[in-house]
């Protein structure tokens, strides 16, 4: 049943993010570090992925 509130947790954030316009801002980000190579966009990526949005402790 976690699951079930993860999923629509993560959807809420998305759909709020959505409408605030950040993910707009964040995928411009992720296309700004493509357009720089291989090398920034996968320590961009790296960073964007480990960067702690939420604590489940």
């Amino acid at each position: 049943m976690e699951y079930c509130y993860l999923s629509i947790g993560m959807y809420v954030v998305v759909y709020g993010l959505g409408n605030a316009g950040l993910t707009e801002a964040l995928a411009s980000f992720i296309e700004w570090s493509s357009e720089k190579g291989y090398f920034v966009s996968t320590i961009v990526m790296g960073f964007l992925a480990a960067f702690p949005v939420f604590n489940h402790e």
